[in-house]
């Protein structure tokens, strides 16, 4: 369950991106690529308390994805 709110999380958040600000479309695809993989990569880990140590880390990973982005909404 874990795992598929994970997902959810992530393709709900990403589309409002998604349809909204164009400019940064290929930062969403790409961001989302890299978590879901790193999501799915986490469930083979051996115990449950790993694999949600690990689900945190991937929502901390794509802060850190968001951050690439981020100067396109400064304005000089």
């Amino acid at each position: 369950m874990s795992i598929i709110g994970m997902a959810l999380f992530f393709l709900g958040k990403q589309y409002g991106y998604f349809v909204a600000v164009p400019k940064i479309r290929k930062y969403i695809i790409q961001n989302t690529l890299i978590v879901l993989s790193l999501g799915g990569l986490v469930i083979f880990l051996p115990r449950v308390q790993y694999i949600l140590v690990g689900l945190t880390a991937t929502m901390i990973c794509y802060v850190f994805l968001n951050f690439r982005y981020r100067g396109m909404f400064i304005r000089p």
